[in-house]
């Protein structure tokens, strides 16, 4: 085979490249184009130039063409139902469980006075743990022996994430008996949480998570993700909320000097009236245009923290860059674990374009 026929056969196949509708439209005119390149090309002393600049051409077009399509499938393509206005009820059970959160982490370690109240009130309890062997056992399950004995604090704070994880699961039974309403999807996310936190605690080397945990329950969360998001995208959104940024922040702001307690519970506030607002409103570009600046705020004072007032020590000098990377890392970790929802609106898309075809 000559390098013309070589040629020719190359630029058939670049062809295939367009836009099925595209080529139906253009095909025999740009087939027509091309012969007449190729034979003039062969007549000259630049004959390689001339052969790349429509190959480049070709490939550059192509890319163009299907750009513009990918780009009005992503326009178009349906990634929220239609607009539903949630009650006021909707709203406050969207945005509770970030304050219960915030809370069951740092509402017993808000300042040393409050704690000496807080075990004085707390001291039936332990010693109803103390001398109760299952209670014993299970508290044992979760950090070495005698630990929890040395201030009914910690015997009320590991109560009071069980506490959580009940409700949490209660919450799910009730939004599964009503047809997973939007609200729902925030109490699944922090189920996903749950699922994080007892694989921290339980993982046998002390290190979260380990060869098979993480992927396991990063599958986990793609599924639950792509399931919510698969009728509905703003419960997908929703249903990662808790994971990033929320469980990201509070691993974060574990390593900020001093007590982070009180910021913290300010956080979940924030996010509650944020993704209240959002759920109440009932559409997804209203989500994305308030908690999305929301997350980055907040995400600039934590990153702050981390970097500026940090009690480990740090490889280089703090700076403002180090906050964007952070920040920018952050926003990554955020369009990872929404990757699903993305996936299933695309999917939506194609399914649609197929169908039309």
């Amino acid at each position: 085979m000559d390098s013309k026929r070589i040629f020719s056969v190359t630029c058939a196949f670049l062809l295939h490249l367009y836009p099925p509708r595209f080529r139906a439209e253009f095909a025999a005119e740009m087939h027509t184009v091309l012969v007449d390149v190729i034979q003039a090309a062969w007549q000259d002393d630049h004959r390689s130039r001339i052969l790349w600049r429509e190959v480049w051409g070709l490939l550059s077009g192509a890319a163009s063409q299907q750009w513009k399509v990918l780009r009005k499938e992503l326009v178009s393509m349906k990634i929220e139902t239609p607009s539903v206005r949630g009650s006021w009820l909707a709203a406050v059970l969207s945005g509770l469980p970030f304050i219960l959160f915030a809370l069951a982490k740092y509402g017993l370690w808000l300042s040393t006075d409050i704690n000496r109240h807080l075990e004085r009130f707390f001291y039936p309890l332990y010693r109803f743990a103390r001398h109760t062997p299952a209670y014993t056992w299970l508290l044992n399950r979760y950090a070495p022996a005698n630990y929890y004995w040395d201030s009914p604090i910690r015997v009320a704070y590991q109560t009071i994430q069980w506490v959580f994880w009940v409700l949490v699961v209660i919450l799910l039974l009730i939004g599964w008996r009503r047809g997973w309403p939007r609200w729902s999807a925030v109490w699944v996310g922090f189920f996903l949480v749950v699922v994080a936190d007892n694989l921290i605690d339980f993982s046998p080397s002390g290190v979260f998570p380990g060869i098979i945990s993480v992927p396991a329950w990063l599958l986990l969360v793609g599924l639950v993700v792509f399931c919510q998001a698969r009728r509905d995208a703003l419960k997908g959104f929703l249903a990662v909320l808790p994971i990033t940024p929320m469980m990201y922040w509070w691993f974060s702001m574990d390593s900020i000097i001093g007590n982070e307690g009180p910021y913290y519970i300010l956080i979940g506030i924030l996010m509650a009236v944020g993704v209240g607002t959002a759920v109440r409103i009932g559409t997804m570009k209203v989500a994305l245009g308030l908690l999305l600046p929301l997350i980055l705020l907040i995400s600039l004072g934590v990153n702050y923290g981390t970097v500026y007032h940090s009690i480990t020590p740090l490889l280089q000098e703090p700076s403002i860059w180090r906050i964007l990377g952070a920040i920018l890392m952050e926003m990554l970790f955020l369009g990872f674990f929404t990757s699903p929802l993305w996936g299933s609106s695309l999917v939506k898309a194609i399914r649609r374009r197929t169908t039309s075809a």
